[in-house]
């Protein structure tokens, strides 16, 4: 895990997009401050889905990276592993992980068909 860090003169945009609207991985990461304590999984930025806020272990309120589960297998994959190393990796080593304040979730995420796709 990487923990996020910026140039001292860098400018930021807020977190949640009130500043502007952002659009890609790279500049969620760009507008952290690192005085969040947000972590990074080294190599999944493509699967960053955005920053989820939630009571964790201890009865702490914190906001954390939210990366999508299929996704991070997905890239493991197109990096050489087969399907179940990548779900053994991704259980032993990145999800299954707890690397202190900041440990990014991990979400497996379902969609339901749109309507206009189902036979009546």
């Amino acid at each position: 895990m990487t923990r996020v860090q910026h140039e001292a003169n860098e400018p930021r945009s807020d977190v949640r997009g009130n500043a502007r609207r952002l659009t890609t991985a790279q500049e969620l990461i760009d507008s952290f401050d690192p005085a969040d304590g947000f972590l990074l999984a080294d190599g999944f930025s493509e699967a960053i889905l955005g920053v989820v806020s939630g009571w964790w272990a201890g009865n702490v309120h914190r906001e954390v990276i939210l990366y999508d589960y299929g996704k991070c297998v997905q890239i493991l994959v197109e990096d050489g592993m087969d399907e179940i190393e990548a779900h053994e990796m991704m259980e032993m080593n990145v999800a299954g992980a707890f690397v202190g304040e900041g440990t990014p979730a991990f979400a497996t995420i379902y969609r339901q068909p749109s309507l206009a796709s189902l036979d009546w």
